[in-house]
């Protein structure tokens, strides 16, 4: 993902007279860039990142994607680009569908674990 890309080189580089200030909207964008990698290791879809194994948990998987559509619609209105606004929408869309898909695989019941009010 590149949406935190220029905060993540300031806090690589420091900050000097010419860099900005990161604005809580910036952080935020690495926090969601974070919660995606989470969620995607809850749903067992890729490696957990710090085993680099699979392991899937469908419940907290369910809280990661809570945590990232709630970052996601707090930074998608600051963004100025059109394409970086589609990405999160896009991002936060995919891993509620996989959620649904991965619930009825485990036999649950997809609609006692709807996230939010868009699934």
């Amino acid at each position: 993902m590149l949406f935190g890309r220029d905060l993540r080189l300031f806090l690589r580089t420091g900050m000097s007279e010419s860099t900005p200030t990161p604005t809580v909207y910036d952080h935020l964008l690495v926090m969601f860039e974070q919660m995606v990698v989470v969620a995607w290791a809850k749903l067992g879809l890729r490696p957990d990142p710090l085993s680099g194994k699979l392991e899937p948990n469908i419940a907290e998987a369910k809280v990661a994607i809570d945590v990232v559509t709630f970052l996601g619609t707090q930074v998608e209105q600051q963004l100025d680009d059109e394409g970086d606004r589609r990405q999160i929408q896009n991002v936060m869309r995919d891993l509620k569908i996989n959620f649904v898909q991965r619930s009825a695989m485990e036999g649950g019941n997809p609609g006692s674990n709807a996230i939010g009010s868009e699934v």
